[in-house]
């Protein structure tokens, strides 16, 4: 990846040591990423500062529900196209989920080169909508 351009991830996820490993991971891969475990916190990272490319939530965190997360992420209407991912370790959170606005799914545990793929390919998409948006 391009480090003059850094991508911005957002993570959301409730498990310190994977929040840790993939902060670090994709730190290494290139990107800029920013981590909570909140997701209070991560609307109100969101409504302050610059969007990410990229957001990965875990539905099962310490403070509210993936439900209240979405919900949010909506009344933040410009934010609307961020593509959003959901980590998941049970099928049924994914189908409970699929008809939420979630963009795509990573299932847990992770498989790391599949994960990396995953995000390169929403970043790359959001960073070109991002520049189409520009040029218009």
């Amino acid at each position: 990846m391009d480090c003059s351009a850094r991508k911005k991830v957002l993570l959301i996820e409730s498990d310190q040591d994977l929040r840790a490993g993939v902060t670090d991971l994709l730190e290494m891969e290139g990107y800029q990423a920013i981590s909570t475990s909140c997701y209070q916190e991560a609307l109100k990272h969101l409504a302050l500062s610059d969007p990410p490319e990229v957001i990965i939530f875990d539905c099962v965190p310490p403070c509210g529900s993936g439900e209240e997360f979405l919900l949010g992420l909506k009344k933040l209407g410009h934010l609307s196209e961020i593509p959003v991912l959901l980590m998941f370790s049970d099928s049924t959170i994914k189908r409970k989920y699929a008809q939420s606005g979630v963009t795509g799914f990573i299932k847990k545990p992770l498989d790391i080169e599949s994960f990396l793929v995953v995000v390169e390919k929403y970043a790359l998409y959001r960073a070109s909508c991002h520049n189409t948006l520009r040029q218009s």
